[in-house]
C-alpha cells in the first residue's frame, strides 16, 4: 500500500497587536497521513456453519467480514433447504454476493458435479462482468467494480465457497 502525506488547512485565525495595530494572520494547519485505497479479499465457506447468520424457507444469508452471500427462493422455486457443504441452491434462486466495498472479483467453487457446473455456467450471464472456468472454479471479473454481483439460477448448483476480492 502506497501512503502519501497531506496538509489540511482547518482554518485561518487573524490577531491584531492592539499596542502596534498591526495584523497578524496565523493559518491553522494539520499534518496528516493516510493509506492509499486497496484491496482486500475475503471467503466464505458453505462449510462453515458459523458464518450463516440466517436460514429460513426464503432465504439464506452467509456472511464473513465484509461479504454476504444471499440465496433467495424465486416465487416458483423450492424452499431454500437448511444445506452447506456444499450449499444447495435451486432452479430460479437469485443470488446476489455483496461487499462493503467495490468488488472487482469474485471465484466461486462448485462442488464438481458436472451438471451443477452447468447450471452455474449458464447462469453466469450478466452484464457488467465476464467469467472463466477452471476446474471447479469459476471467476468472475467485473468490467467496472460494483457493491454486488447478482444472477438467478436456470438449474440447481452446489458451491463449496466463494472468494471475494473488493476495494476498501
Amino acid at each position: 500500500n502506497d501512503s502519501e502525506e497531506g496538509t489540511i488547512t482547518l482554518g485561518i485565525i487573524t490577531l491584531t497587536n492592539l499596542e502596534t495595530n498591526e495584523m497578524l494572520t496565523i493559518t491553522v494547519k494539520q499534518e496528516s497521513s493516510y493509506v492509499a485505497a486497496g484491496s482486500v479479499t475475503e471467503s466464505i465457506s458453505f462449510a462453515s456453519t458459523t458464518q450463516r447468520v440466517s436460514q429460513d424457507n426464503n432465504s439464506q444469508v452467509w456472511k464473513n467480514g465484509g461479504v454476504t452471500f444471499t440465496n433467495e427462493k424465486a416465487s416458483s422455486s423450492t424452499a431454500v433447504g437448511n444445506y452447506s457443504n456444499p450449499v444447495r441452491l435451486y432452479q430460479g434462486s437469485n443470488v446476489k454476493i455483496s461487499a462493503t466495498g467495490k468488488i472487482t472479483e469474485v471465484v466461486i467453487e462448485s462442488d464438481g458435479t458436472a451438471k451443477y457446473k452447468t447450471a452455474l455456467q449458464n447462469s453466469l450471464t450478466g452484464a457488467g462482468y465476464t467469467y472463466t472456468n477452471s476446474g471447479n472454479n469459476y471467476t468472475i471479473k467485473l468490467t467496472s467494480p460494483a457493491e454486488a454481483v447478482e444472477f438467478s439460477l436456470t438449474a440447481q448448483a452446489r458451491f463449496k465457497s466463494l472468494k471475494v476480492t473488493y476495494q476498501n
